[in-house]
């Protein structure tokens, strides 16, 4: 009896902080189960005393040798193997954002770095083909001296060094076509301008009416030109400029390139394709063509009577006139616009394209040479991509 006694739990004060609910099949420290049976408990201090003492004491694990807690499992040092997973990752993860974002500035400095050293190849490339392009230049305006100095100033024809079709010749990475044009073989637009305007713009309207063009738009041209705001015939002043989209004002003055031409109340892309060689603006008034030079359509529209049939028969030929009247007694319908003509020129235009390793420089000059000192004097550069080869390769399909 002593022995059993020594086995059941003392009987113990309830504690303040005692749970409203018993849990479900409460242990003792001795693994019976506490004094619970059908027909309740045989104590309610024993009982409770012995709830107390349960739960008071830790659970073993199955294996007898391990407690559970509510939380992670913990290691020696008060460290929880869960915690440290946590840490891990967070970690790993802010090492692959950093690398991440290292690599995407990387990325950005080798791209940068890629465009900076693209774009200085291309800058010194297309400087290279400038001054390329300025020797060129340079050489043109020397070939037109020397063949003054030889003679050339009595007459330029086409049988001179100066217009010769040169082929492209190699470069140090690239290759440069030179090309020199009379200026003077084309109408001059801005001859509406000065003294002779009225025999001039009956002059434009012929080559328009031959060209297939409106003659309506010579009339427009000389308002475009005119100092004045009167309107000549079916012509336009700034009344209807202002009304286009957007809004323009006529020039009131000779043209400085031929382009402005575009810019007349009714002009089309068809229109300039039919009169493409034939239209130039020079800084003069007068009209002066060359006779050695000059295209059919141009010689056709000087004088009334003559026709492009007739024309054509004088430029097909080889043409070496010394002097106007040789031209007059072999076709005398162009008695009527002499004039207008010429067999020498002044102004001369010199295109040029360089090509240096992909740096492309496309220039146009417009030269004036002196006819009694020869001196060639430079009146404007255009730089653009209107350049366009007479060089024509014919390859054989193998």
């Amino acid at each position: 009896m002593g022995r059993a006694a020594a086995m059941t739990p003392r009987h113990l004060p309830p504690r303040s902080g005692l749970p409203a609910a018993i849990p479900s099949d409460p242990v003792l420290s001795d693994g019976r189960a506490p004094c619970i049976d059908e027909g309740g408990c045989a104590g309610q201090a024993q009982c409770r005393s012995g709830l107390q003492t349960a739960m008071a004491l830790p659970r073993k694990s199955r294996s007898g040798d391990r407690s559970y807690s509510s939380g992670a499992r913990s290691r020696p040092g008060g460290r929880s193997y869960g915690g440290r997973r946590r840490s891990s990752g967070v970690v790993l993860l802010s090492v692959l954002l950093v690398v991440a974002l290292l690599a995407a500035v990387a990325w950005q400095l080798v791209g940068r770095q890629t465009l900076v050293i693209a774009q200085a190849r291309y800058t010194f490339n297309g400087d290279q083909s400038l001054e390329y392009a300025l020797g060129a230049e340079a050489f043109a305006r020397q070939v037109l001296f020397e063949e003054w100095q030889a003679g050339g100033a009595d007459k330029d024809t086409l049988l001179e060094p100066w217009a010769q079709t040169v082929p492209p010749f190699e470069i140090d990475n690239g290759f440069l076509e030179v090309q020199v044009t009379d200026m003077h073989r084309c109408f001059n637009l801005n001859s509406l301008a000065g003294g002779a305007w009225q025999q001039n713009l009956d002059r434009l309207k012929t080559l328009l009416r031959n060209r297939g063009v409106p003659e309506a738009l010579a009339e427009a041209w000389r308002d475009w030109v005119d100092p004045d705001q009167d309107i000549t015939g079916f012509g336009a002043e700034d009344g209807d400029y202002l009304l286009q989209q957007p809004p323009y004002r006529t020039a009131d003055a000779p043209a400085a390139h031929v382009s402005e031409f575009r810019l007349i109340r009714g002009v089309e892309a068809e229109h300039l394709e039919a009169l493409e060689g034939a239209l130039c603006t020079l800084p003069s008034t007068t009209l002066a063509i060359n006779v050695n030079t000059a295209e059919a359509p141009v010689l056709a529209s000087l004088a009334p009577t003559a026709s492009e049939v007739q024309m054509q028969a004088l430029t097909e030929g080889v043409r070496d006139f010394d002097n106007v009247g040789q031209v007059t007694s072999q076709f005398p319908d162009l008695e009527a616009a002499v004039d207008a003509l010429s067999v020498t020129s002044e102004y001369f235009r010199v295109d040029v394209r360089a090509s240096v390793d992909g740096g492309i420089t496309e220039l146009s000059s417009l030269l004036r040479r002196d006819r009694s000192t020869g001196a060639i004097e430079l009146v404007s550069r255009n730089f653009g991509r209107d350049f366009r080869t007479r060089f024509v390769v014919d390859v054989e399909e193998q």
